[in-house]
């Protein structure tokens, strides 16, 4: 018999696959990032229908493996982008969705990673100012990539505020030119070959 896992995790991204069932890419609490099938979700009868959505704040529950197991139940807490105040703190999330959902490999619990994505979710779901928005998702950036190990901060000591996490305040921004930070997101995300 296969082990039923119980976690709570953010809904990355998910497509259509077949007649009625979705492929979904979650990244969890306990598990890190995980490929679920939910099978027969696009049915009129599917308890699940609703609560798979990009964004989402679930708990779920799945079997098998951590690549291509089976979603058994799902239940929507929050919507990220659904409580965003404006379309920049919508862009944002979403591009932090996408970065996670690319950069992220493999499956294995990655409290950093986690606590990291929630705080920058929740920074923006709050209301941080447009420029804060647009600012600190580059910041979110290369502060995943330095987590997973694509920037070493100590190289560039101008840019250390900006890789150490400490909350997301204008502090850290000011502290490097939009420039600079573009440009180390772009280095980690070509050093990480993904």
């Amino acid at each position: 018999m296969a082990a039923i896992h119980k976690t709570e995790g953010i809904v990355l991204s998910h497509y259509d696959i077949g007649e009625a069932d979705k492929f979904i890419n979650i990244f969890t609490k306990d598990f890190g990032k995980i490929s679920l099938v939910a099978k027969s979700v696009r049915t009129a009868q599917s308890k699940l229908k609703g609560h798979i959505n990009t964004g989402s704040l679930v708990r779920l529950m799945f079997t098998g493996g951590m690549k291509n197991a089976r979603l058994t139940d799902i239940e929507e807490h929050s919507n990220f982008l659904a409580g965003a105040p404006d379309y920049a703190a919508r862009y944002a999330m979403s591009s932090a969705l996408r970065l996670v959902d690319r950069m992220v490999q493999g499956s294995e619990q990655d409290d950093g990673a986690w606590n990291l994505l929630c705080g920058f979710m929740d920074f923006l779901r709050k209301g941080g100012t447009l420029s804060a928005a647009v600012a600190t998702e580059k910041v979110f950036g290369v502060r995943l990539l330095a987590h997973l190990g694509y920037i070493d901060g100590a190289q560039q000591p101008e840019l250390a505020k900006v890789v150490d996490y400490g909350g997301w305040n204008n502090v850290c921004v000011q502290a490097a030119s939009a420039s600079q930070i573009s440009k180390l997101l772009d280095d980690g995300i070509y050093a990480s070959g993904l």
